[in-house]
């Protein structure tokens, strides 16, 4: 009686599997730079940042953001001139401003505000007359690497509710 086997041994798909994860972590590594890496680490970090202004604002029932100048950016409480240039502590974080010179990421310039609600506000200037974000004023928020622009994450402050959508 001949008796025949027929499949692959187990050498032959460990010898398989080898090259196959060889091949795609060449592919993987081309395809991702640090540059890329940094990028959207810096952008989850902003955009944890600005949940965390808003969460403070619906948690302590008052008016909470994050404003940048471009180099900087902080959280701030409050809605005064005087509040919006005190910097409050984010979590994680030194004291003070977030310091984004040397970071290899530019940011544009803006202003977010929460009210007790939450919803997202472009000026809040007091209780009563403010513009909220809105699609016909939007909100969006671009990091983009030094090096090469072209690189970059845009985070977009949904209205009412302030979500955050990334997109590159």
């Amino acid at each position: 009686m001949i008796h025949r086997e027929h499949g692959f041994t187990l050498i032959e798909i460990v010898v398989v599997l080898v090259l196959i994860s060889i091949v795609a972590a060449a592919v993987f590594t081309r395809s991702i730079t640090t540059d890329e890496l940094n990028l959207r680490s810096r952008a989850e970090k902003i955009q944890n940042h600005i949940r965390y202004a808003q969460s403070m604002a619906l948690k302590t029932d008052k008016v909470w953001g994050i404003v940048s100048n471009g180099p900087q950016y902080w959280l701030f409480k409050g809605y005064l001139p005087a509040d919006v240039n005190t910097a409050q502590n984010l979590p994680g974080e030194e004291p003070g401003k977030i310091i984004m010179t040397g970071s290899g990421m530019d940011l544009n310039n803006f202003r977010i505000y929460f009210d007790q609600i939450g919803k997202p506000y472009k000026i809040y200037t007091n209780p009563d007359n403010n513009l909220p974000v809105s699609a016909a004023a939007p909100l969006t928020i671009i990091i983009a690497s030094e090096k090469d622009g072209l690189i970059k994450r845009q985070l977009s402050i949904t209205p009412e509710t302030g979500f955050i959508v990334v997109t590159e």
